[in-house]
């Protein structure tokens, strides 16, 4: 580590903390304004708390990070600093400030609210609010990273009354839940393994067009919606390593942010041993919650067939929350392998109509980052279209790796941008075939 680099960083997360809690000074003065003024302001000062939050923990542990994380978090607080500036600009113009005295004669600064027409600052009061989460959204991942690191500095701090948010207390002890090797770990986490008997009391429906099923489970007069996952194995004597595989997936799945990391919080799995007699083969499933007030779930391949995007920043937020929950993945320390369309649902919001959140599911053929892999592909035209030449048709000519997953995730992309669906499918939903929009081949005349 360069002493240029410390001094720096921290100059300017002293920079940054010093707008954030300005900021939050002026939101807490603005509580006697309209309420439309007082609703954006409690917004923004939800989002301060959260930025101070998290620049005390990095402040604390910033000499932990190499060379180059730390360079990103400067570069990243750099453009924070920029939003709280903007903020603030607009914030101030709808106070006044006053100089008020105490009786032991000490000043401060206080701020009291202008009697002026806040229709004139509310639009620019929501971009300044819209760019400061659009920030949180976008340096998250670098943010969540730093808990990967495996010092007992970091878990020092973590014990420490106050040190972060509790909203991100769950999804950091997700990231640093530790990776369970032995199937004694397996009934020592409560809830987390399920008996077989819980699924047959859902009652189950298909989603169109996607790998996922979606499930009601109505108990003691409330219904609970899930979305199943089917984890199948291909070779009996990969149960026991899947199934670790499939329960570190479900302990980092234990968060309380769907919408941060586009991955949706697991409720626990179901372990199906194989059985030769019946023919029946092992079989996993993940049990998923769907996020409160967001429902409809429909994959993305069904909107890519049956319906248009609203506007070019409908299908930029589609692209940057699908690009988000890949990150998360890895970040989790995983590998997906299967992304495509057909594994990405698209929830609605119960409360703004025509917003919609995008998830990445499918997990069928996952795998720890470093785990053990067997080369196992196959030859279906409408999933190799997805993978990277170098993975493609039943004998893969290397390993899977997380550039694999981008590679996927650029065919996506492209899909998302263009608004096509590279996979048709027939009346039915069955039977699918490489759409003509990618072209033919030619063949040679005799």
């Amino acid at each position: 580590m360069t002493a240029e680099l410390a001094l720096a960083i921290i100059g300017v997360i002293d920079l940054a903390l010093k707008y954030g809690k300005e900021l939050r000074k002026i939101c807490s003065s603005l509580k006697g304004a309209e309420s439309e003024i007082q609703e954006r302001s409690i917004r923004l000062d939800n989002g301060c708390y959260r930025c101070i939050a998290q620049l005390q923990f990095l402040k604390q542990v910033q000499h932990i990070l190499d060379d180059g994380h730390r360079e990103l978090q400067e570069r990243t607080l750099r453009v924070l600093i920029e939003k709280l500036t903007s903020a603030k600009s607009v914030l101030r113009s709808l106070v006044s400030t006053q100089v008020s005295t105490s009786e032991c004669g000490s000043s401060r600064v206080v701020f009291i609210p202008k009697a002026v027409k806040y229709a004139f600052r509310k639009d620019r009061l929501d971009e300044a609010i819209e760019a400061l989460e659009t920030w949180q959204r976008l340096s998250d991942p670098s943010w969540f990273l730093i808990f990967k690191i495996s010092d007992p500095r970091i878990e020092e701090v973590l014990k420490m009354k106050g040190s972060l948010p509790p909203s991100s207390r769950s999804s950091i002890t997700s990231i640093r839940a530790p990776w369970t090797t032995d199937e004694s770990a397996a009934t020592s986490i409560q809830g987390l393994v399920l008996p077989s008997e819980a699924l047959e009391k859902m009652s189950i429906s298909e989603v169109p067009y996607s790998c996922c099923s979606l499930a009601q489970n109505k108990t003691s007069g409330k219904a609970s919606s899930y979305v199943l996952e089917s984890i199948k194995l291909q070779h009996h004597e990969l149960y026991q390593h899947t199934k670790k595989d499939v329960r570190n997936l479900a302990m980092r799945l234990q968060h309380d942010e769907p919408q941060t990391f586009g991955l949706l919080a697991c409720k626990g799995f179901v372990a199906e041993r194989p059985d030769p007699e019946r023919g029946t083969p092992a079989r996993f499933t993940l049990v998923l919650r769907t996020p409160s007030q967001l429902v409809k779930p429909r994959s993305l391949r069904h909107l890519l067939l049956n319906s248009q995007p609203e506007s070019l920043s409908h299908k930029l937020r589609a692209a940057q929350e699908l690009a988000k929950a890949v990150a998360y993945v890895h970040v989790f320390g995983f590998v997906h392998k299967g992304i495509r369309p057909e594994s990405i649902l698209s929830f609605e919001s119960e409360q703004k109509s025509g917003e919609t959140s995008l998830f990445l599911v499918g997990f069928e053929d996952f795998r720890q980052e470093y785990g053990q892999t067997k080369r196992l592909g196959d030859d279906v035209a409408e999933r190799n279209l997805y993978r990277h030449p170098s993975r493609q048709g039943a004998s893969p000519s290397s390993d899977f790796v997380m550039q694999h997953d981008i590679y996927s995730l650029g065919v996506c992309l492209l899909e998302i941008g263009l608004w096509q669906s590279f996979i048709e499918y027939d009346r039915g939903g069955l039977h699918p075939k490489i759409s003509p929009v990618l072209g033919q081949p030619e063949t040679d005349k005799a």
